[in-house]
């Protein structure tokens, strides 16, 4: 990489979505804005050990309040 080109480079704006309580990348782990937010939320519910009945919960409120992120799997 040349100096000129690093001189060009800038950094991408934070993202300040309620996934994290600090600025993130976008698309990062628990990021609104990351299309696998789907299976982050069932990898948490087992660490949680949530019962299927919250997990189904959890997943309505994610796919409700993130109505933009692909999915694999349908929530109902």
């Amino acid at each position: 990489m040349t100096i000129a080109a690093m001189k060009t480079w800038k950094k991408p704006k934070p993202c300040w979505c309620s996934g994290y309580w600090f600025p993130h990348r976008k698309a990062s782990g628990t990021c609104e804005h990351n299309p696998d937010v789907i299976q982050v939320a069932h990898l948490l519910a087992d660490r949680l050990g949530m019962t299927e009945d919250e997990r189904l919960d959890l997943i309505v409120d994610v796919a409700w309040s993130n109505p933009g992120i692909p999915s694999t799997e349908c929530t109902f």
